[in-house]
């Protein structure tokens, strides 16, 4: 565990390297999406905080394309919140998604983790690619 640990430390001051916000926040959610399988919720949290907050600065500052990358960054990640438990959280960060369809799609996926949580199970969820 101490080596995987090492290596997602690696990673993160690698994803942070990475200059275009919109590249550099998707790293960051991948990162917080290999944490959350480890079941290191704290580190989860932590990166998907950084993530969402780096996303939606590129929303704001980005050409189209990228700006749709940013929006489904928000979206992944909200939805790694809401498979945590983070629903409210999770709803706030969604509404936060300038894009429209987004923003729709991180509602509809965090509504249909509560529904799964509520009868058992939310693994059934993944991040979009």
């Amino acid at each position: 565990m101490a080596l995987a640990t090492g290596l997602l430390r690696e990673a993160e001051a690698a994803a942070h390297s990475i200059e275009a916000s919109c590249h550099r926040a998707a790293a960051l959610d991948q990162l917080a999406q290999t944490y959350r399988m480890m079941e290191a919720r704290d580190e989860a949290v932590r990166i998907w905080t950084h993530a969402i907050a780096v996303a939606l600065s590129g929303e704001n500052h980005a050409a189209a394309e990228e700006d749709r990358r940013c929006s489904r960054v928000v979206r992944d990640s909200a939805r790694g919140l809401a498979l945590l438990g983070e629903i409210a959280t999770a709803r706030g960060i969604a509404r936060a998604i300038q894009n429209k369809q987004e923003r729709e799609q991180a509602l509809n996926d965090i509504g249909r983790v509560v529904r799964e949580r509520r009868h058992g199970s939310a693994s059934g969820i993944t991040p979009a690619e």
